[in-house]
């Protein structure tokens, strides 16, 4: 035998970082409220905005996905904001675990969570992440 057949193509499997909620209608429906542009620049107090982007794969160098943001607003002005949507947060841990995963593949971009639960809001603000409630 060559290799493993069971070799991991994403760090979510490899790490277990599986986002349970993806499925969920709740998800669907916060992703769905940010596709208009006119409500995602209310929300985030932006001006311009290019385009959006759903389920954005976050890669390494060599080709590995390490997860996928839920939301990338790009702006006009070559910046995006990458946020990520929960419809609840069932383990602040396991959230930042995610997000800080996701950040060192970011590059110092804005990064937001966009979630009715706001239960850890200070908590997430305080390293670096802005909460918006829908």
């Amino acid at each position: 035998m060559t290799g493993q057949k069971d070799r991991y193509s994403t760090t979510e499997k490899l790490w277990n970082l599986d986002d349970e909620q993806l499925t969920t209608p709740k998800h669907d429906e916060l992703v769905l409220m940010l596709s208009n542009k006119d409500y995602s620049k209310s929300k985030f107090d932006i001006i311009d905005v290019e385009t959006i982007d759903y389920e954005v794969p976050l890669k390494t160098c060599s080709g590995f996905i390490v997860g996928y943001w839920d939301v990338v607003i790009n702006k006009s002005s070559y910046h995006a904001l990458f946020i990520e949507c929960k419809p609840y947060v069932d383990s602040f841990g396991k959230v930042m675990r995610q997000i800080n995963t996701y950040k060192e593949y970011t590059n110092g971009y804005k990064i937001y969570l966009f979630t009715p639960d706001i239960r850890f809001k200070e908590a997430f603000e305080s390293q670096g992440i802005k909460v918006i409630s829908p």
